[in-house]
């Protein structure tokens, strides 16, 4: 049997040299570490052919959240959503992929799983699924029953809390303590980290979270105006060969009723 060159060109999808030597690929190696960046940007052209229907698309990797159509008509929003994700499937298994049933949501929802989270659209937030809720527990208290902790649990704690960024708010100023040990673990190659009392004081205050019921809403969009400060600062500026800048913008309310003290600014100067 002949293949023809035309074949075999359709078939390649990236070539590798090292010295001297070519190696070819029908298919992304799943160990390449740039195999996701690479995945992601060539599905980006297929998500933005399905938003041209009118399919608002988010996408990240190999996972894909569709809304309703965005069609001017009296349909209902149930249909307009079915609509969608009829034009979502049909697009993408015309393209050649695969489509893994037990983990995609084809009927529309209100809250369907994305990424490992509730996308609940009519609460507007990102909401804790109760499995991970108790794994997160589990591990908690395994690292508090103890004097020290390991190294890679440590770190597990710390990136499932960073993760929560996205569900509790100021997350992210409960986390410094695990980091700061976890670097010095990482320069002193210490696999056994003792829990110091800010850090059994921080994983404490993390149980809140297995009966918390509250949600963070989704940040609106924000627009940044930048203004230059020449005018003031000009030969200062020039002297010191730099450029200074005023830069207002506004920042989420939510800190004025989750228990956090008073609102920051709605303004920040910087240079």
């Amino acid at each position: 049997m002949t293949t023809s060159v035309y074949t075999l060109l359709v078939r390649l999808f990236w070539v590798l040299e090292w010295e001297g030597w070519y190696f070819t690929y029908i298919a992304l190696p799943f160990g390449w570490k740039a195999s996701a960046y690479t995945y992601h940007s060539i599905g980006l052209a297929v998500t933005c052919f399905v938003r041209s229907f009118g399919v608002p698309c988010s996408r990240y990797i190999d996972d894909r959240h569709n809304r309703q159509l965005r069609l001017p008509s009296p349909y209902w929003r149930f249909q307009l959503a079915e609509m969608a994700a009829f034009i979502a499937c049909a697009t993408f298994i015309a393209l050649g992929y695969f489509i893994g049933i037990e983990k995609s949501c084809l009927v529309p929802s209100i809250a369907v799983t994305l990424l490992g989270y509730i996308c609940d659209s009519k609460k507007q937030a990102f909401l804790l699924p109760q499995d991970k809720r108790v794994k997160f527990a589990t591990l908690r208290e395994d690292v508090l029953s103890h004097k020290t902790v390991s190294l890679k649990n440590l770190q597990k704690f710390a990136g499932k809390t960073t993760s929560f960024a996205l569900l509790v708010p100021a997350a992210k100023l409960f986390t410094n303590t695990p980091y700061h040990i976890i670097s010095c673990g990482v320069k002193l190659a210490n696999t056994q980290l003792r829990i110091s009392s800010e850090l059994r004081q921080e994983l404490l205050h993390w149980r809140f979270l297995d009966s918390w019921e509250g949600f963070f809403h989704w940040k609106s969009e924000r627009h940044i105006f930048s203004l230059s400060a020449f005018s003031a600062f000009r030969r200062f500026i020039h002297w010191i060969g730099g450029w200074g800048g005023v830069s207002t913008f506004q920042v989420s309310l939510h800190w004025s009723h989750v228990g956090f003290g008073k609102r920051p600014p709605a303004a920040y100067p910087s240079l």
